[in-house]
């Protein structure tokens, strides 16, 4: 599972924007989130935005954690992660 991020605080105003707007930059909603005491940088909300974890709750996985699903035999993965990666 994915730490928290200082974004996620501000994630449902961020999506209700966003679902308002669908083109809307990341940086106007970075100035919104700003108002509303997010200290953070672009950098980051450019990331969650681009993984998109603002539209949805889907949950990226680690590059890390790929390459062990994909190395690994389906047969020998938890139940759990089966699934995922198919």
């Amino acid at each position: 599972m994915d730490r928290a991020r200082p974004v996620d605080a501000h994630r449902d105003h961020s999506r209700r924007r966003r679902a308002e707007e669908p083109g809307m930059p990341a940086k106007r909603v970075l100035e919104e989130i700003r108002d509303l005491s997010h200290t953070g940088s672009l950098n980051p909300l450019h990331q969650y935005v681009g993984q998109g974890r603002l539209e949805g709750d889907r949950i990226m996985r680690s590059p890390r954690r790929v390459a062990t699903w994909t190395a690994t035999r389906p047969e020998n993965l938890p139940d759990k992660t089966r699934a995922p990666a198919r």
